[in-house]
This record gives C-alpha cells, sequence and structure tokens, in this order.
C-alpha cells in the first residue's frame, strides 16, 4: 500500500480489495472470558501494588460496560457484543496509568452517587398536583358553574406556553398579583398575607445566587487551588513602599526563567503548609525524598508557592530549616511505627524467644518508642492550636494581633520544643547503631529496627537509659531545660520495665528449684542487669557466683548495668538472693508486715524539691537512699535466720578450735599422737590412723562441742617425703563439712585458708617438740665427760628454742587471739549474709598476711621455714652425737584403751642397740615400761666419732644469726610500713631485736 504510485482512484480500489480480501475472524482473536480473566489480573495486580481505589474502579467500570452491552441490542451500533474483547484489547494496548490517582476515587463517587437529572416545573405538573384536578375546579377564578378548566390555559389571557421556563416564575415574583378567591378583604390583610411576602424574599433564585456568593467568597480564601491568584500584584520593578514586590523584581532583575506553573502564596498560608508539613502531611512546600541510598529527609518541593516579600533564595533558606525539624520528627515516628509493627508481628512465645541475645526491640526500647510517640502527639497538638489560632485570627474571632511569619513560627518551635527531638533522635541513633552490624550502621534508625544485632538485649537497655541520662544532664549544662525535661521525661518512662523488673525480684527472690522442675532460662528476663549462672542451689559457690550482676568483669564498653543503679545494684542483688533462699529454708519471713509497695521512678523523682539541678550522680544517690533500706531488710532478715537457726557461732567456734588450735589440750594430744608416729618413722599419713586419732581425741576432750563427724583428715603430698622436713606437713589437710546453707561461709576456699594456719602451727610445734628432746641425763657417765663439748650444742639449742617461742607467741597471741575477738565483734555488726562473707575473708586475708602465708611474704616465709628445717636437723645432730638419751616429761597418750603384756614386751624388743636389762619379768606392767629411760645407744654413739659435729652446729648457728637478722629486717620494713598489720609486725620486731642481746 505505501508503495501504491497510482491515482487516487486505483489507491481507493487497491484499499477496497486489501479489505474485503483480509479474513478478520482467521486470525488470534480474545475471547470475553480471556479478556474476563485479564480485567482481574489488572486488579489483583493493582491491589498488590496498594492501588485498592483504582482495582475497585477498574472492575466496576468493566461490569458497567458489560451490563450496557448486555441491555442494548441495538444491530446498527458500531461495537457489537461479540467485538467487544478485541476493542478493549486494543484500549488496554493503547492506554497509559494515569498521573492523577483520584481520577479512580472520583469515579467511583459518581458511580455511587449519580447526580439526579435536572427536572423543569411545568405548568402540566403543576396541574397534576391536588387540588387542581376534577370538578371542584368549578367556580374557581370567576368561572361560571358548571364550567370546568379544561382548555383554560388557551383561553386565559396571560396564559403562557404549558412548558414555560423557571425564569418566568422568578418575574412573577417579583411583582406579585393578589388572586380573586371569592373572600372578603379582610382576610386578605391578616397575617398569612405578610408570610407569604416574606416567603417571596427567599426566591430560589436569590437563595442560588447567595449560595453562589458564598462559595466564591470560600474559593477565593482556598490557596491551594491551581488558578488561585493572590490579590496583591506581581510587580517586576521593586516599589520600597510596597515588599511584595522585593521577590518578582529580584527575579526579574537575576533574569531568573520563572516556571510557566509559577504560583504565589501569602506568607501566612505558606506558614499554615509548614505546619501541617511539621505534622507529616502532605503539603505545597515540602515533601519526603529519598537522598540516596541510606538516607531519606525532607526537602523544599521543586515548584514550591513563591512569597511575594521574599526571594528565592532567602525562602529557600527558611523551608531548609523547617526540612531539618520535620526530618528528625518523621525519622521518629518512622521508628516509632516500626516498632509497633515489629510488636504485631511477634507471636506470643516466652520470653527467651521473643528477645534473644541479640535483639535489639526490648521492653525498655518499647517503653521509649512509647515515650517518643506521647511526645510526637504533643507536638502535633501543639502544632494543630496553633494552626486554629491563625485560622481564628484570619476570621476575626481569636487574636487580631497575631504576627504570623516564617521566623515567628521557627521562633515558637525553638522556645516551646528547643532541640529535645534532635536529642532523642541522636540518642536512638548512637544506640542503634552501636548495636549493629558495620555495614548496616549508616542506614536510618528505623531501617535498623528490623535488622539484626549484635549486643545482647541487656546491653541494649543499659546502653540506652545511659545516653538519655547523660544527654540530659548535657542540656542542663549547656542552658537548655526545656529539652532536659523532656529528656527525663523520656528517660523515666523508658526506665519503667526495668523498674518493675526490679521491683519484682525484690519481692519474689531468685527463681529456685521446686524439686520437680529445674529452673527454666526464662525466669529471668534477658535484658534485667542480673543474669542466672544455673548452679545448683547447694553448690558451695551459688551465693557467690549463682546470680551475677551482668558485664561487670566484662570488656564492652556498653556494660548491661545502668548508671543510675550502678550504686545500689550490688544491694538490689542481695536483697533478692535473700528473700530467695529465706524462701528456700522454709524460715518465716516477717516481710508481710512491711510496706512492701514499690514506688515508680517518677514517683521517685517528683518527690525531690528542685529535679533540675540534679546531676546523674544525684539521681543514682537518689535511687540508693530511697532504696536501701528496703534491700537492708531482707539481708538483715536472711542473716537473722543464718545467725540463730542455722547455728553459724557453733560452726564457727568449732573451725577455730580445730585449725587455730584454740583448745589447747585436743591440739597437744593430737600433735604428740602424730609427732610420735614421725619420730618413730612410722607411716603418719594413714587415713585411718590420722581420722581415727583425731576423732578419738575429739570424743574424749571435747564431746558435744565439736562434731568430730565433720571432720576429715587427708594427706595429698608425697608417700616418700622425708619426716625431718616442716615441708612434710604440708599435704596435710583438713576439711570441715558444714550443713546447708553454712557452706557458703565456710567454703573450700575458706577451709582451705584455714588449713594453712593448720598447718603452720603444727610446723611450729614440730620443730618445737625437736627441741624439747633434746636434754641429758646426768647420770649418763659419757656424756658429763664431754659437758663442755656440750656447751656449744645447748647454746644453740637456747637460741633456737627462742625463735621458736617468739614466732610461737606472735602467732597464737597477737594474730590469732587479736583476730578471734576482731572477727567477733565483726559478727555481731554484719546485717547480711554477704556482710558475714566478706567479714569472715577479711579476718582470713589479715590472719594469712600476719602469719606469713601470703605472696607479698613468701621470702620471709622462706626464711621461717629454713629455721624450722634447722631445728629438726639440730636435734637429729645433738641425737647422732649423744645418743638416744632424750626423755619427755609429758604424759603420753595412748589411742588404744588396753595393752596386753605381751604387745608391750614386743615392743619393747622393737629397739635392737639397747643393752638387755637387768631384770626382767612378765610381770611388768606397761606404766614402768613407758616410764622407764633407754640407755644410750653404742652403735650411734660410735658413728660420732665419724662426724665432725662441732663443726656443723658452728655452721649452723652462722646460718641461723644470718636468717634472723634478715627475718628481722624484713618484719621492720613491714612494720614501718603504712599498712593495717604494722602494728603486729611491729611487735613482732620489737621481740626480734633482742636476738643481739
Amino acid at each position: 500500500m505505501s508503495n501504491e504510485t497510482a491515482d487516487e482512484d486505483d489507491l481507493a480500489f487497491t484499499a477496497d480489495h486489501v479489505a474485503k480480501s483480509l479474513d478478520q475472524g482467521g486470525g488470534p482473536s480474545i475471547g470475553l472470558d480471556r479478556m474476563n480473566a485479564r480485567i482481574r489480573g489488572l486488579a489483583q495486580k493493582a491491589r498488590i501494588r496498594s492501588q485498592d481505589t483504582w482495582a475497585e474502579a477498574l472492575e466496576e467500570s468493566y461490569s458497567t460496560l458489560k451490563a450496557y452491552m448486555h441491555k442494548t441490542k441495538d444491530l446498527d451500533q458500531e461495537i457489537t457484543p461479540n467485538r467487544l474483547p478485541e476493542h478493549m484489547q486494543l484500549l488496554i494496548m493503547l492506554s497509559s496509568p494515569s498521573p492523577d490517582p483520584t481520577l479512580a476515587q472520583d469515579y467511583l463517587h459518581k458511580l455511587r452517587n449519580p447526580e439526579m437529572p435536572e427536572t423543569t416545573l411545568t405548568w402540566k405538573e403543576i396541574l397534576k398536583e391536588e387540588p387542581f384536578e376534577g370538578q371542584h375546579w368549578q367556580g374557581v377564578y370567576g368561572l361560571p358553574p358548571g364550567s370546568t378548566v379544561e382548555g383554560w390555559e388557551t383561553m386565559s389571557i396571560e396564559s403562557t406556553p404549558p412548558l414555560s421556563p423557571l425564569s418566568y416564575i422568578d418575574d412573577r415574583f417579583g411583582s406579585p398579583t393578589v388572586l380573586d378567591l371569592g373572600v372578603d378583604a379582610e382576610i386578605l390583610d391578616t397575617e398569612p398575607a405578610e408570610i407569604h411576602r416574606e416567603a417571596s424574599t427567599l426566591s430560589p433564585s436569590r437563595l442560588l445566587f447567595d449560595h453562589r456568593q458564598d462559595i466564591e467568597v470560600l474559593q477565593a480564601r482556598q490557596y491551594w487551588r491551581k488558578d488561585w491568584r493572590p490579590d496583591d500584584p506581581v510587580l517586576k520593578v521593586f516599589d520600597l513602599g510596597n515588599p511584595s514586590s522585593l521577590g518578582p523584581s529580584m527575579m526579574h532583575t537575576l533574569r531568573e526563567q520563572p516556571s510557566s506553573k509559577m504560583a504565589y502564596i501569602h506568607e501566612h498560608d505558606a506558614v499554615r503548609e509548614i505546619l501541617m508539613g511539621l505534622q507529616g502531611h502532605q503539603n505545597m512546600l515540602i515533601q519526603w525524598a529519598h537522598i540516596s541510598d541510606s538516607v531519606f529527609s525532607f526537602k523544599p518541593i521543586l515548584d514550591f508557592p513563591r512569597v511575594l516579600h521574599l526571594t528565592m533564595q532567602s525562602q529557600t533558606s527558611l523551608l531548609s530549616r523547617f526540612c531539618e525539624t520535620a526530618t528528625t520528627l518523621e525519622h521518629l515516628r518512622k521508628f516509632v511505627a516500626k516498632v509497633y509493627g515489629s510488636l504485631n508481628k511477634t507471636s506470643a512465645a516466652s520470653a527467651s524467644s521473643r528477645f534473644g541475645l541479640n535483639q535489639r526491640v526490648t521492653r525498655v526500647v518499647e517503653a521509649f518508642a512509647e515515650a517518643v510517640a506521647a511526645e510526637l502527639q504533643i507536638f502535633d497538638q501543639w502544632c494543630a492550636s496553633r494552626e486554629q489560632g491563625l485560622i481564628q485570627s484570619a476570621a476575626g474571632v481569636g487574636d487580631n494581633d497575631i504576627i504570623v511569619t516564617f521566623l515567628s513560627a521557627e521562633k515558637a518551635i525553638r522556645d516551646r520544643f528547643s532541640r529535645s527531638f534532635d536529642a532523642l533522635l541522636d540518642c536512638l541513633r548512637s544506640v542503634m547503631r552501636a548495636a549493629s552490624r558495620a555495614q548496616d550502621r549508616e542506614a536510618e534508625v528505623w531501617v535498623l529496627v528490623e535488622l539484626p544485632g549484635t549486643i545482647p538485649a541487656a546491653h541494649v537497655s543499659s546502653h540506652l537509659l545511659n545516653i538519655l541520662l547523660d544527654s540530659a544532664q548535657r542540656s542542663i549544662i549547656m542552658g537548655d531545660p526545656v529539652a532536659h525535661d523532656v529528656l527525663m521525661k523520656v528517660f523515666i518512662a523508658s526506665s519503667r520495665p526495668l523498674w518493675s523488673m526490679i521491683g519484682r525480684w525484690m519481692r519474689e527472690g531468685m527463681p529456685l528449684e521446686d524439686g520437680t522442675e529445674k529452673r527454666t532460662a526464662s525466669a529471668l528476663d534477658p535484658e534485667f542487669f542480673i543474669e542466672d549462672h544455673e548452679l545448683p542451689l547447694y553448690d558451695p559457690d551459688f551465693w557467690a557466683e549463682g546470680f551475677a550482676l551482668r558485664g561487670i568483669d566484662d570488656d564492652d564498653p556498653y556494660e548491661a548495668l545502668p548508671s543510675f543503679i550502678r550504686l545500689i545494684a550490688p544491694h538490689i542483688l542481695a536483697a533478692g538472693k535473700a528473700v530467695g533462699l529465706t524462701r528456700a529454708l522454709g524460715a518465716p519471713s516477717d516481710l508481710a508486715e512491711e510496706d512492701t509497695s514499690w514506688l515508680s521512678l517518677s514517683a521517685i523523682v517528683e518527690g525531690v524539691a528542685a529535679p533540675r539541678s540534679h546531676s546523674p550522680e544525684d539521681l543514682t544517690r537518689l535511687v540508693y537512699d530511697w532504696a536501701l533500706p528496703i534491700c537492708l531488710v531482707r539481708e538483715n532478715h536472711l542473716a537473722t535466720v543464718i545467725t540463730q537457726e542455722c547455728g553459724l557461732e557453733y560452726h564457727l567456734s568449732a573451725i577455730q578450735d580445730v585449725y587455730l588450735m584454740r583448745r589447747g589440750d585436743i591440739a597437744s594430744t593430737f600433735t604428740e599422737v602424730l609427732f610420735a608416729k614421725m619420730d618413730k618413722s612410722q607411716s603418719w599419713t594413714d587415713y585411718h590412723f590420722l581420722n581415727s586419732s583425731l576423732r578419738q581425741i575429739i570424743e574424749a576432750g571435747a564431746p558435744g562441742h565439736i562434731p568430730a563427724s565433720a571432720l576429715r583428715l587427708t594427706y595429698s603430698g608425697r608417700r616418700d617425703a622425708s619426716a625431718r622436713s616442716a615441708d612434710a606437713l604440708k599435704g596435710l589437710r583438713l576439711e570441715y563439712t558444714a550443713p546447708f546453707p553454712l557452706t557458703y561461709v565456710f567454703g573450700p576456699d575458706v577451709l582451705g585458708m584455714y588449713g594453712s594456719v593448720f598447718v603452720l602451727l603444727l610446723q611450729i610445734r614440730r620443730s618445737k617438740h625437736a627441741l624439747e628432746k633434746v636434754l641429758v641425763r646426768a647420770s649418763n657417765f659419757s656424756v658429763v665427760q664431754n659437758a663442755e663439748d656440750m656447751k656449744i650444742f645447748y647454746a644453740l639449742r637456747s637460741r633456737l628454742s627462742w625463735f621458736i617461742g617468739g614466732l610461737l607467741d606472735h602467732v597464737t597471741t597477737y594474730v590469732l587471739q587479736t583476730e578471734v575477738i576482731r572477727l567477733e565483734k565483726a559478727h555481731r555488726a554484719a546485717q547480711s549474709l554477704d556482710d558475714i562473707i566478706a567479714v569472715h575473708h577479711e579476718h582470713l586475708d589479715r590472719v594469712l598476711s600476719r602469719c606469713f602465708l601470703q605472696s607479698q611474704t613468701s621470702n620471709l616465709r622462706t626464711m621461717i621455714m629454713a629455721i624450722l628445717d634447722m631445728c629438726l636437723n639440730f636435734g637429729d645432730c645433738f641425737v647422732a652425737f649423744a645418743g638416744d638419751t632424750t626423755f619427755d616429761a609429758r604424759p603420753r597418750y595412748s589411742t588404744h584403751k588396753h595393752r596386753s603384756r605381751r604387745a608391750a614386751h614386743l615392743r619393747r624388743n622393737v629397739v635392737g642397740f639397747e643393752l638387755p636389762p637387768t631384770e626382767s619379768s612378765d610381770d611388768t606392767s606397761d606404766e614402768e615400761l613407758e616410764g622407764r629411760e633407754p640407755d644410750i645407744s653404742f652403735a650411734n654413739s660410735a658413728s660420732f666419732a665419724d662426724l665432725d659435729f662441732f663443726s656443723q652446729v658452728d655452721r649452723m648457728s652462722r646460718e641461723l644469726n644470718s636468717l634472723v637478722r634478715s627475718l628481722r629486717k624484713g618484719v621492720e620494713a613491714l612494720a614501718g610500713d603504712t599498712i593495717e598489720a604494722s602494728s603486729a609486725f611491729g611487735i613482732f620486731a620489737f621481740t626480734l631485736e633482742d636476738w643481739d642481746r
């Protein structure tokens, strides 16, 4: 066809031939079912895109079209029902989306509210109404009797066409005619005539005009209409007396290209638009825009209406200031909406599943969002009241002296709200970005709500509360009381969930196993600053480590402990544990008589006379002063139960009697039995021997005062360790089994400290025992002949005995006895179980430091151990020199109640180097055998010739002198220090000063 070059007749013939040759029904076509499916698909796609109105309008219009085509049966119409799908297909292919989203809404409104057709009032319709029908018209209007009104309209002089327009009625209302109705003239002057004249003034035309005038007046105020123009003329020349000429003249001077749709607006109307924009509503000046990948902000609309007396740059600058405020508010609104949305999506689950370890939307964050929403509502109400005052002022109802400008609106916002919303957004950004991954930290806060977090929930809550409190303090320092009040209000509202958790902890105590089911991980909220380590109740470490404060020992900068409860947190922890343990012990609680009402944090803060003057430290002290008495009541009650009902003093006295050897009879008897085994090189580390000896001695010497069944002696050192060294006793372990809950006081670490003191006392007594054996009988002739030689032995023995006596006196008198008395006073002053445990640890620390058993005095302890070993070596040396000439004047203790004569005889024959007795008899008693003094062993005496005993004694004397002098210097250094133990060390140093005298 395009290549056809013939004349018009040939072209027409060719076109007609092609049109007839084409088979329109032979090609692919679309049926009505496919078109129905196509329309349904388009509607469903629109609903997916949240265009419900457009989808509904499409379905309604298509249904209307099908109904119209179904009713129409005209065969001559251009579009037949069977060709409807093809035409619809063509229209769909040619259509494009409408730029105006209100077209669909307008279509639905017109479809559901069709306009009634305008009807013209005619005489025919009037005559059809009563009473203008039938024979009752006879005699009316002067007609003769018997005649009717048929055809009267053609006979009347003032008759009009039956379909007269309404304007004729309007003209007749202008000059009403009195009709002769056959009544008296007096009746015509009555009140109904006045009513008729009054009604005639409210004619439909007059009413229509008044309404039209009111509409035009209202439209003149609708500055948002596209055809609206301001009253002031747009002048291109600047007039100093006309400020409205500044904007257009400046634009003309700068040769700015005005938009084809340039619109102007009054400043008070622009302020109203700004107020609506600040509330997040659609307006004509600013709009929400996506600046970059992760940045959203308000910015001025591209073709915003201009204010006549402002230049383009100045108006843009003013709008930018409002855009900053609107952006801050919109971020907060979106954050609140996201938090509320996340709560709606959360299914009903346990706290552990709802608040994971890295959950950022915690209860504190929820309370923060609620508080921010309340502040946003206050702002919206303020904007609405401001807009209401503006409208009332324009209508002449409100304050007529109000000045509405951009600057006044900005100042009003700044005076009323200051930087409160900016501070809230800064706090929120700091918390949410700190809890996010590195790649997500540039996103907006309302986007971060749905992203995974990186820190535990407790740290998120604590960090939010801490930064709110710090921001409030900075605001008051910078002289911004408005922002300070808002931040403190939000802080108190945000801390409400945490404060409720504290109240529940104080009321119910720590969760414990009830014997039927184990304690679950959800017993404590994951964002609570106290965590459960899930230790069993009877574990000795349960009280110290079962429940602990979160984040105390961590290096995490975002601690899980809010700063305002950091001072009272240990007491809160102890009080909850005390309530739980008291309940577990079954002890009666006297808390029912106490007022256990847990006040809200706002009530505590509002009770202060001048809350603004309080810093975070002041708030911390305020909370501490209020909560401390409540905590102490619970702690003191448990301490009373432990002391009076659990036998704390009884078991403490038993431990001191055994470990510190306060019962001298028991200590002396046990050491005699133990040292006798060691002197005879017999096995003294046997478990049965140690425990049976100790229990028999306790049952015989202190029945009822010391629970013998609670004591157990074990030896964990080397079995082949030399008994002639003081270190051989270091492997001895004395254990005491205290009943529950005293295991929290006398735990393994405490008993280990007591055991160190017990071993030290054994070592000192062992050396003292070795020196006491160095005694020679005067009847021994061989030793008496060397009396002059024995003087050096006795001189060294005297010096060693002096040192051992001074050391033992220092340990028992000036350390143990003094500290035990001090411990008793401290126990009476203790107000809680933690105080009892702390006092006990401090007591043992002081004892260990004064007994040279801590790492700081390890060098001095080494010197003391060397002197104790020297005492043992000196005893061995003396025996080797003089033979076994020792005797012990102390009464011997036998662990056996009866010994047979044969056993005594066998025991006497154990020593193989003694001379046979002059007389022997089987009738000799045990007491005679034990009291007999053995003669000097010749074998031992013979070995003396091979050893230089005097050189050994001289070397011991010199080493002893050096050790004591060095020890004295170290003790004097400790005595001159500022530590608390300087007085005790001073007494020992004063004792050692006599060494050189």
